[in-house]
Parts: structure tokens; C-alpha cells; sequence
């Protein structure tokens, strides 16, 4: 069992997709939902709303290209149809997507 232990960590650790780190917006510096706060779902991009709360949120070492894709911290993501969310990278990665876009 130690082998399975030694995948689920490698894999823990390995990075975020290349689908994923397309819509990662930014890393951020929370790990607790009760941390992070809340941004309208039609923030546009690169609008002074988004810039602001990644400047006021953002992870101050970790960015969507180093950050592991089990990690516990919460990112802003932007789906293809330009909807908002929070959610952590780990729960993205296990297949998590934009709630709106779910609920068409």
C-alpha cells in the first residue's frame, strides 16, 4: 500500500492541468472559504475589480504555474463563457467546474 501512498502524493503535488491554469485567474493567499472574499460572477477581465481583489488576495509565492494541483488554497477562476468563482485547486482539479455554467 505504500506504492499507492507514494501516487496519490506524487500526484498531490504534480501541477495544475493546462486546461486548468488557463482559467486560473490568480492564487490566492486563503485556505478557509470564510477567508476568501466574495467578487461579482460578471467581474470582466482585467477590470479594475479584478485587479483589485487580486492585488488585495493573491498568494504571495504561489502562481498557477508552480502551484500544485492538490493544494488546499483557494484560487479566482474565469470559465470560457467569462463566469467568476472561487474554489480551492484541489477541488478543480478533481473536477470541479464553474457552478453557472452546471446549472444550464
Amino acid at each position: 500500500s505504500l506504492g499507492k501512498h507514494a501516487f496519490k502524493q506524487d500526484e498531490k503535488q504534480s501541477k495544475m492541468s493546462e486546461a486548468l491554469q488557463g482559467e486560473c485567474v490568480a492564487v490566492l493567499k486563503h485556505k478557509n472559504a470564510s477567508d476568501v472574499p466574495p467578487i461579482s460572477g460578471d467581474c470582466a477581465a482585467g477590470s479594475e475589480e479584478e485587479r483589485a481583489y487580486v492585488a488585495d488576495n493573491k498568494h504571495a509565492t504561489l502562481t498557477k504555474e508552480t502551484a500544485p494541483r492538490g493544494s488546499g488554497f483557494f484560487a479566482l477562476w474565469r470559465c470560457g463563457k467569462g463566469h467568476v468563482w472561487t474554489a480551492t485547486i484541489a477541488n478543480r482539479s478533481d473536477g470541479s467546474g464553474c457552478s453557472r455554467c452546471s446549472r444550464y
